[in-house]
C-alpha cells in the first residue's frame, strides 16, 4: 500500500493491525467510518517528533482523565509512596476547576505529617491538603486516608490481635513474676481477653498505697470494639496508681470476675481491710461481693451524681446540696443538709433511698499544703486541756466544741480519723507544741511511703521487629 507521497505503508493487513482494525467490524454509515478513520489517523501521528523522532507521551483522553489517570515513581510494588493505575481519580467542575483525589493519593502526601502530628484529624488533613496543594477533598476522603495511615504506623487489627501472646511473653521476659495471660475462645480460636499487670505495680501498692482499689470500665471504639476494665491504687499525693488491665469484649460479672479473681493472691497480701470504689454497675457489684467477702465497697459519688441529674434537679444550688451531703463527716451533718435537700423537691428522698449505702519535710507537698491552710485557722480555737493527750478545741466566735485525741488521731468532728491528716481542731491544738506533723498524719502520707510505691521498675520490651513471628492466636 503506497500514500500520496509514494511511501509504502506496507500492506492493507499491516496498516489494519497497526490502526487496530478488525476487518470484520460494522462501522456503519461512511460518515462515521470517516471520523474513525480521521481519529485514528490523528492518535497514530501523536507522539512522535519530527525532528528527533523521539516518542513523545499523547495527552489523556478526556475518558483516561476522568477514569484512568495515575502516578508512579521508581520505587519497588508494595512500597507505600507508590500510587498505582486508578488510585487517583480526577474531577474538573466548571465552577471553581477543583480536583478530587482519593486516600491513597492524599497518604503519599500526608504520611510523613500524619507521623509528626498524629493527633491530626480529618478536617486537618482536608486543610492541609487544601493549603499544600490547592486541591478541595471530601471529608471521607480525608478519614479513608487517616485511617490507612494509622495503619501504616500501628498495624492493623488483625495483625495485632496475632501479636497477642508473643507480646505477652516479651513482657514476662523483661518483667518476671508480672501477671500477663490471654484468653481465647475454645471452639473458635477468637481473642477473648488480655490480663496486665506489672511486679513493680503490685508491689508498690502493697507497700505505700492505702487499701483502696479504683474499678472502672472504658468502652474501646475500635473496629472490633471491647472494653478495658482497670483497677487503681491512690498514692501518697493522691495520684492514680495503675494496677491492672482486663481488655475484654465487654463489662459484665464475668469478666470483673476474671480481673478481681487474677488479682487476688496480691491484693490480700495488704496489711489493712481493703475498700473497693466502683459505680453501681450490677455485675461490678456482684463480682466483688464474691470474689472478696470481707472487704468494704464504697461508690463513687460523682457516679451517683449523675444518677442525681435524672431525678431533674438542677441548679447550683441543689449541686452544692448534694456534693454536701457526700462530703459530711458527721452523721448529724449529713443529716442537717439531706433535709435541706428533701425540702427543696419531694424527689430528693427517693434519690436518697436510692443512695442510702454511702457509708513537714517527711510529708508529701499535698498534704502540707492542706496542713498550712488549717494553720492560718487554728487562731479560732481556745484549747482547754481535758488530760494529758485529750484537749477540747473551742470555737471562740461560734462557742462550738470539739474533742480532740492525739493518742488516738482522732477529733469529735471525725474530719481526722477518717482523712489521716489532722483537722483545723488538731491543728489548734498541736501548733502551740512544735511537734513533727509527721507524728500526726497517716504513714501512708509520707515520703518513705511515696518512695516505696515508686521504687519498682519497669523494664522495656525488645523492639517488635525481633518478635518470634505468629501467624494466629
Amino acid at each position: 500500500m503506497v500514500d500520496t507521497d509514494g511511501i509504502d505503508l506496507g500492506s492493507d493487513a499491516d496498516v489494519d493491525e497497526r490502526l487496530g482494525y478488525d476487518p470484520g467490524d460494522n462501522f456503519g454509515p461512511c460518515v462515521k467510518l470517516r471520523e474513525d478513520y480521521v481519529s485514528s489517523e490523528e492518535d497514530s501521528d501523536e507522539g512522535f517528533d519530527d525532528e528527533d523522532e523521539e516518542f513523545v507521551p499523547p495527552p489523556e483522553s478526556e475518558h483516561e482523565s476522568k477514569n484512568d489517570s495515575h502516578f508512579s515513581s521508581d520505587k519497588e510494588d508494595g512500597d507505600p509512596d507508590v500510587v498505582h493505575e486508578k488510585d487517583v481519580m480526577e474531577e474538573e467542575t466548571d465552577e471553581d476547576n477543583c480536583v478530587h483525589i482519593n486516600a491513597p493519593w492524599v497518604v503519599t502526601k500526608m504520611l510523613d505529617t500524619f507521623r509528626a502530628h498524629p493527633e491530626y484529624k480529618p478536617k486537618n488533613i482536608k486543610a492541609e491538603i487544601k493549603r499544600l496543594w490547592a486541591y478541595d477533598i471530601s471529608y471521607w476522603t480525608a478519614w479513608s486516608a487517616r485511617q490507612k495511615m494509622l495503619e501504616i504506623i500501628n498495624g492493623n487489627y488483625e495483625e495485632s490481635f496475632a501479636k497477642v501472646p508473643e507480646l505477652c511473653r516479651q513482657i514476662l521476659k523483661g518483667n518476671p513474676d508480672s501477671v500477663c495471660r490471654w484468653f481465647v475462645d475454645p471452639e473458635t480460636d477468637e481473642f477473648e481477653g488480655l490480663f496486665i499487670a506489672f511486679k513493680a505495680s503490685l508491689d508498690g501498692w502493697v507497700a505505700g498505697c492505702r487499701p483502696v482499689v479504683g474499678l472502672d470500665g472504658a468502652f474501646l471504639k475500635g473496629k472490633y470494639g471491647g472494653c478495658c476494665l482497670s483497677a487503681m491504687g491512690m498514692d501518697a499525693m493522691n495520684g492514680l496508681f495503675p494496677l491492672a488491665i482486663y481488655i475484654c469484649r465487654g463489662e459484665n460479672k464475668a469478666s470483673w470476675s476474671m480481673i478481681l479473681g487474677l488479682l487476688q493472691q496480691y491484693l490480700w497480701r495488704h496489711k489493712e481491710t481493703l475498700t473497693f470504689i466502683s459505680d453501681r454497675q450490677k455485675g461490678l457489684i456482684q463480682a466483688v461481693a464474691e470474689s472478696y467477702p470481707n472487704a468494704d465497697h464504697r461508690y463513687c459519688f460523682r457516679h451517683m451524681y449523675k444518677n442525681f441529674k435524672t431525678y431533674k434537679f438542677k441548679g447550683d444550688h441543689m449541686e452544692l446540696l448534694a456534693w454536701g451531703v457526700a462530703k459530711a463527716y458527721r452523721l448529724t451533718e449529713h443529716e442537717r443538709i439531706m433535709e435541706l435537700l428533701e425540702n427543696e423537691t419531694k424527689e430528693a428522698k427517693e434519690w436518697r433511698m436510692a443512695s442510702r449505702e454511702m457509708d513537714d519535710g517527711g510529708l508529701v507537698p499535698s498534704v502540707m499544703y492542706v496542713i498550712n491552710k488549717l494553720i492560718k485557722k487554728f487562731n479560732r480555737y481556745k484549747i482547754e486541756g481535758v488530760a494529758d493527750h485529750v484537749f477540747c478545741a473551742v470555737n471562740i466566735k461560734s462557742r462550738r466544741k470539739f474533742n480532740v485525741d492525739l493518742a488516738a488521731h482522732k477529733c469529735t468532728c471525725n474530719v481526722w480519723d477518717l482523712t489521716g491528716i489532722p483537722c483545723v481542731h488538731a491543728v489548734a491544738v498541736i501548733r502551740p507544741r512544735r511537734e513533727s506533723w509527721v507524728k500526726y498524719c497517716s504513714p501512708y502520707f509520707t515520703v518513705e511511703a511515696f518512695r516505696a510505691t515508686y521504687a519498682g521498675y519497669i523494664y522495656p520490651i525488645d523492639n517488635e521487629e525481633d518478635w518470634a513471628k505468629v501467624s494466629s492466636l
